[in-house]
């Protein structure tokens, strides 16, 4: 957000109105969730559409609204925007991405005018009012690792904000209670951190270091977590960016350093007698086939910082060819059988009972075990429903 401008007046008329009434005042204007990202070496601040990152509804066919899935016909402009989503770096965010970025590809600033505006510019007493009531209420979203390190680094020196909007950094991140974080990364990404080759930074490293590797900024992050001493709640969604399985990625070896980082700030707030934070980490189901309990979050096992919620992972996909075209690809990850209940409502099959999503889990599980092609029954599935549908 671009600096506003502040009334001139010594005190707004509704700091004289109770604090109780000011705070519903507050709470009506207040975003339930923002996003804070890096542009052009300045944190800005963006709307937040909340998308339900626990629920399967997010596959990426909800990123066509304006092609039709499965359609035969190919609108090249449409399939394009549509594989452009399918790749975005904020995943489930690509919606709050798009209302951020202007036709340019550069942000948007009326993108992130909020209602709050008008409130922290009436004066400078409302302006830390309001804020007090942001850094409480409002969940922040960070899809980059890069805007992480620099909220975190202010953290521990609020004092150096002249790129922070409105002088965020001193008043709200130092006291954020609620942080989401979506990180959607590069497969080899993750491969290099189960090789080690990101090791562990110095706590006193400073975080906006050109030099430093993406995989030390990784490790940073969940070094210094435990700076934000006011947080209540964390929300970790993870993902690579490849069409393969989630379960080629070893999670218990990539995901090292965020164990470490979060049993350290796990102790560093009993040590300080803080009320604890709770802690999720959301990560794709596991593929029966690829995962096991030495690699992967599955079976009994040490102990961990948080609770993991699994999900059903993308399945449209970006595919760029040589000459930079965009196209859509469809590759799904466990259970490849996702699409059964779809057929049979598509083959008009509705007299027995459909099959749920946990059914299907279950089979498919069993089938992976006893070496069956399930990949060969879902193709015979298909040439069934199409056979059906001609008849």
């Amino acid at each position: 957000m671009s600096q506003a401008y502040m009334h001139p007046q010594h005190e707004s008329r509704l700091l004289s109105v109770p604090i109780e009434i000011r705070r519903a005042i507050y709470a009506n204007a207040v975003p339930r969730q923002i996003h804070v990202f890096l542009s052009q070496g300045k944190l800005r601040l963006s709307a937040c559409l909340e998308p339900n990152l626990g629920d399967h509804r997010h596959d990426g066919r909800e990123r066509g609204r304006d092609h039709v899935v499965g359609s035969n016909v190919r609108d090249p402009e449409a399939e394009a925007r549509w594989a452009g989503r399918l790749r975005s770096s904020w995943g489930p965010h690509w919606q709050c991405e798009e209302l951020t970025l202007s036709d340019e590809g550069a942000p948007s600033h009326n993108s992130r005018r909020h209602d709050i505006s008008n409130l922290l510019f009436s004066c400078k007493k409302l302006f830390t009012d309001v804020l007090d009531m942001v850094a409480e209420r409002t969940a922040f979203n960070v899809t980059d690792t890069v805007t992480m390190n620099v909220l975190l680094s202010k953290s521990d020196d609020p004092g150096s904000s002249s790129d922070c909007p409105w002088s965020f950094c001193d008043h709200v991140v130092p006291n954020i209670r609620r942080l989401n974080l979506t990180f959607r990364l590069p497969v080899a990404f993750y491969e290099d951190l189960e090789y080690g080759i990101g090791s562990a930074l110095s706590r006193d490293r400073p975080a906006d270091n050109l030099e430093l590797t993406s995989h030390s900024k990784w490790a940073y992050v969940w070094s210094t977590i435990h700076r934000l001493q006011q947080l209540r709640s964390l929300y970790i969604w993870l993902d690579h960016d490849g069409r393969r399985s989630w379960s080629v990625v070893k999670e218990r070896l990539a995901l090292h350093h965020l164990i470490e980082g979060l049993t350290v700030q796990k102790q560093f707030r009993r040590a300080k007698e803080l009320p604890p934070t709770e802690i999720s980490v959301n990560l794709p189901k596991l593929h029966p086939g690829i995962s096991g309990p030495l690699t992967h979050f599955v079976g009994d096992g040490p102990q961990l910082p948080f609770t993991i919620e699994r999900r059903y992972r993308q399945r449209f996909h970006c595919r760029q060819d040589a000459s930079g075209r965009l196209a859509v690809e469809y590759e799904a990850d466990f259970p490849i059988l996702y699409e059964i209940s779809e057929l049979q409502e598509t083959s008009g099959d509705l007299t027995g009972d459909i099959i749920t999503l946990e059914e299907i889990e279950d089979l498919e599980e069993r089938m992976w075990e006893r070496g069956e092609n399930v990949n060969g029954v879902m193709n015979e599935l298909y040439g069934m429903c199409i056979h059906w549908g001609n008849m």
